[in-house]
């Protein structure tokens, strides 16, 4: 499966958390980073591993505030101005 071809389809809101202590999350983070479009967010754990342990909460609140910013029409109105271009 080629991630970056599959990734550009996308339309619908996608988030990219991912933990900063494990390289190969760092170096694939970086890959996909000019992929981050209007309906791409990319958030990093700062300190966390691959699996988040210890790092549950952090985990959780980022995506609960991503989650409400898409509730709230932000990342709705991005996608739409980067759809007409």
């Amino acid at each position: 499966m080629n991630g970056r071809l599959n990734l550009g389809r996308l339309s619908l809101p996608v988030l990219d958390i991912w933990g900063g202590v494990s390289r190969g999350d760092s170096r694939c983070a970086a890959e996909r980073r000019d992929l981050v479009l209007a309906t791409c967010t990319q958030t990093l754990v700062a300190g966390a591993h691959h699996s988040f342990k210890r790092y549950e909460d952090k985990f959780t609140s980022d995506v609960v505030q991503w989650l409400r910013t898409m509730s709230d029409g932000t990342m709705a109105a991005s996608s739409s101005d980067a759809s007409q271009q």
